[in-house]
């Protein structure tokens, strides 16, 4: 890139310093690019943030659905997990989400309405029924069964039950309907009926803690619908009496405490049961579980009593059955939600207590989820991943995938990569269908986050074959293209994008999006003559009929500006006047104020460089006039100033150019624009060479510290006013410069550009003072030895290193530096490819090696290395040919 003169000085700004510098010396405008990236900022669908690349960016929809996404999920894993507690926090949270889907709102809306239900918080989960879930839905329907029958009015359980027909019932909840409709006919007296629905209702149901659940309401059912009378008690006393000290003594007692419950004589029936459990010995512990579940059903599971007896059932071996329900019971307690630790406490005792606990894996699935709920990531992945080396067979083993995938998610920062791999093997644990196909979609996702943009889009052009995608077609084009362009796989995102256009329900707003996003990307891979000519096929074919008007707007000023960056100055300014004209007769309703405001100020600033591009230098002022009087805060008004002060720059008026830079910062001294603006000014200045435009530009830097000390804009006015005191042979206030920016700025990426520049200067003052060699000669040596440095300033640092050895006069070390360089960076095996400045200096290298061995009177060794500049194509052809003289058959021209 050339310095001074008619161009702006770039060259010690990193690339991503600024929306400024993205693009500069490319194309007919320098600021081409800047305005495209703020009219992309504002409108287009991938956000393109000030100094970072769209090839960086994130889609604002996939970011913003991955955290409500993940939170839905983990509501759902716990409800499946038998924590309702834990997931009616989860879901509550993930309904807050403003990005969740309307059909993700609605699972989330059903899932936490069980949840509720399982709670017993009745209102609540009647509320969020009818808040979350249209009330025509079959599972909706279910639902309001479910909490007729809760609430104990059986006909109105009846009623909404005929509702919601079986067909009408995802596989899931089929279960659930069997069971109610079973216990609506134990309430009315048809046992037999009741138990065909509770063992179909037993054999559907797909987990552990269905069937205890399932179990649980059979035998709260049975309690509350029998029809005891004073009379039955009466025998069932004698009975109990005659059968003393046999095992028929228990089964008469269970009995009896059911029927005076039944007669709402509660405290005789818990005295029974506490009479049966002093009776029975440690011996008969399947009994006296029995015996502690029946009590805590009656007394009600949240009683301390009960939670005491239902932690008694947990405790050491038992019958699998009795302790699960007595599991699912405690985690349903609303105690353990203000007390989480407790329970999490008292499940790790049991698993200490009893290493060969019938439901260890279980347990460890409910401590896995406690952990993570608390936020103790290790914990809860240590729980998941034992239950999945010891238990493979195990129900939990999807969920524990799952959650590891969740433990992944929620580290800081996210494990995309390590998330995927445990949901790529839950995905090839399921069958086709809409649960594989989302987890497809989630697996995706999180490809595209990891930067695995291959495998993402690999799976995005699966699920687009699909007939009924987990996503609106048009979404998922998006995210299919997108990761393709991020892929650098660009002719294949414009084959998809073609696919796409020919399907039945295709989208046309979402397709042009996704346009939008390839044209884009084309422009910043140097194809904009590609991306102007897709543009132009695609508006001649689609007249616009089915986009919106910020759309179709949208797209006419990428074709202006299109046209700009691709040097057609006679038409880009009629396409730039033909945006503004239709902006001005649009009318009101068709397009909000703020958002005709924004485009106008865009397309007039297109328009003024358009007008410049062809020449017209008095029609395009006049439109920067209209853009500033009507839009003077806006953005475009702002970069008009710079777009005129690269013009006059081009001209050779740099000082005109500077007075139009520094103007931004008069005028608008709080934009985020100044400091750039500043530093501009700072570049023209210094471009003009004088002691007195070298002055200035250092006051123009030392503005920038003192007025904008937060911006990222202070390393590089430091680093370029320690380089202009170099200019000016003032090398102590350069290295002042130099320390104070290696002391404030540890770890910055651009370090090592300070460390190179402040090696220079020791070499500059070693000309009048020798001592300075020592410093100059470590600073590159240890730039040169450096790993993480790019090849081309590894290199640079090596000729450095080697010539400071040979001013030094220490020529022996000074061919050996030299040779170092070659060996590694040139003549290695796997050497890295060098780009142009690499190649630069690697041809100096060779040079002044080649130099040395000829001085020393090596003259083959010396032609031997010259020839090294043909061999491997380097800059320097003449200069090496002439070295080897006579003998320049030797040298090959690669």
């Amino acid at each position: 890139m050339r310095r001074g003169g008619a161009l702006f000085y770039y060259g010690e700004i990193s690339m991503r310093a600024s929306v400024f510098l993205r693009n500069c010396a490319r194309g007919s405008f320098l600021f081409a690019g800047i305005v495209c990236a703020v009219f992309a900022a504002q409108e287009a669908p991938v956000s393109v943030l000030p100094g970072v690349p769209l090839s960086e960016q994130k889609p604002q929809a996939l970011t913003a659905q991955i955290p409500a996404l993940w939170t839905l999920d983990a509501g759902l894993d716990a409800l499946a997990t038998g924590i309702p507690s834990l997931a009616e926090k989860f879901l509550t949270q993930a309904l807050e989400y403003p990005d969740l889907s309307a059909a993700d709102r609605e699972r989330a809306g059903l899932a936490l309405t069980s949840a509720q239900l399982s709670l017993r918080q009745y209102e609540q989960a009647a509320r969020t029924l009818e808040k979350w879930v249209p009330t025509d839905r079959p599972a909706a329907r279910l639902r309001r069964a479910l909490l007729d029958y809760q609430q104990g009015d059986f006909s109105a359980a009846a009623a909404a039950l005929e509702q919601a027909p079986i067909e009408g019932l995802p596989e899931s909840e089929r279960p659930w309907r069997f069971l109610l409709e079973g216990l609506i006919e134990e309430s009315q007296g048809e046992s037999a009926k009741a138990e065909q629905n509770f063992e179909k209702a037993r054999s559907m149901s797909a987990t552990n803690v269905e069937r205890a659940l399932f179990e649980t309401a059979i035998s709260r059912g049975r309690i509350l619908s029998g029809k005891a009378t004073p009379e039955m008690v009466d025998v069932l006393r004698k009975k109990v009496e005659e059968n003393r000290n046999t095992r028929m003594e228990v089964q008469f007692a269970k009995e009896l405490a059911v029927l005076l419950q039944q007669l709402d004589r509660k405290d005789e029936a818990l005295t029974v049961l506490q009479g049966q459990l002093d009776a029975l010995g440690e011996e008969a512990r399947d009994e006296k579980n029995q015996i502690r579940l029946l009590y805590a059903l009656l007394e009600g599971e949240n009683a301390p009593q009960a939670q005491t007896l239902l932690q008694e059932i947990l405790r050491g071996r038992g019958v699998r059955e009795v302790q699960q329900n007595a599991l699912y019971l405690l985690a349903r307690s609303p105690q353990w939600r203000l007390e989480p630790d407790g329970f999490l406490n008292f499940l790790e005792d049991v698993l200490k207590q009893t290493p060969d606990h019938a439901l260890y894996d279980e347990i460890l699935l409910f401590i896995a989820q406690l952990n993570l709920d608390l936020g103790r990531l290790d914990p809860a992945e240590r729980a998941a991943a034992r239950l999945l080396a010891d238990f493979p067979a195990s129900s939990g083993r999807k969920r524990a995938l799952r959650l590891l995938a969740q433990v992944a998610m929620k580290r800081e920062p996210p494990r995309y990569r390590v998330a995927a791999d445990y949901l790529n093997r839950l995905r090839g644990e399921l069958e086709e269908g809409g649960a594989r196909a989302k987890l497809s979609l989630l697996l995706a996702d999180l490809y595209f986050l990891n930067g695995d943009y291959a495998n993402a889009n690999a799976l995005y052009a699966e699920l687009m074959r699909q007939p009924s995608p987990p996503l609106p077609r048009g979404d998922l084009l998006f995210r299919e293209v997108l990761s393709a362009v991020r892929a650098e796989k660009l002719d294949a995102a414009a084959s998809q994008l073609d696919a796409a256009a020919a399907m039945p329900d295709a989208d046309a707003e979402n397709h042009w999006r996704a346009e939008w996003s390839l044209m884009r990307a084309l422009q910043e891979k140097d194809r904009a003559q590609d991306a102007f000519a897709r543009l132009r096929k695609l508006l001649s074919e689609d007249k616009g009929a089915n986009l919106s008007v910020e759309l179709r707007l949208r797209l006419l000023w990428l074709e202006a500006q299109l046209a700009l960056t691709t040097g057609q100055a006679k038409e880009a300014p009629a396409l730039a006047e033909r945006l503004v004209l239709m902006l001005d007769t649009l009318p009101e309703a068709a397009i909000a104020k703020q958002d005709r405001a924004r485009v106008l100020a865009s397309a007039l600033l297109l328009q003024g460089q358009a007008l410049l591009g062809a020449g017209d230098a008095a029609a395009a002022t006049k439109t920067f006039e209209r853009l500033r009087a009507e839009f003077p805060d806006s953005d475009p008004a702002v970069l008009s100033y710079f777009v005129e002060a690269r013009r006059l720059a081009s001209e050779g008026l740099l000082a005109e150019a500077q007075q139009r830079a520094v103007a931004v910062a008069d005028k608008y001294p709080k934009s985020n624009y100044a400091p750039a603006a500043l530093y501009e000014a700072a570049a023209l200045a210094e471009g003009q060479g004088s002691t007195a435009a070298y002055e200035q530009a250092v006051g123009l830097l030392d503005r920038i510290v003192r007025q904008y000390p937060e911006s990222r804009y202070v390393f590089f006015a430091r680093l370029r006013q320690g380089d202009i005191a170099r200019k000016l042979n003032d090398f102590g206030a350069a290295l002042i410069a130099y320390d104070g920016l290696l002391a404030s700025y540890p770890d910055h990426v651009e370090r090592a550009r300070v460390e190179m520049a402040r090696a220079d200067a020791y070499l500059a003052l070693s000309a009048k003072d020798a001592t300075k060699y020592g410093a100059a000669e470590a600073a590159f040596e240890r730039l040169f030895a450096l790993p993480d440095l790019s090849a081309d300033t590894r290199v640079e640092a090596g000729f450095k290193w080697g010539y400071v050895l040979e001013r030094a006069g220490n020529l022996e070390r000074a061919r050996q530096a030299y040779w170092l360089v070659v060996s590694r960076f040139l003549r290695a095996e796997n050497a890295p490819t060098l780009d142009g400045p690499g190649r630069y200096w690697m041809s100096r290298v060779v040079l002044q090696l080649g130099d040395l061995l000829s001085r020393r009177g090596d003259v083959q060794d010396a032609r031997t290395v010259y020839a090294l500049i043909g061999q491997y194509g380097l800059p320097g052809v003449n200069v090496a040919r002439s070295r080897l003289g006579a003998d320049s058959a030797q040298f090959n021209e690669k």
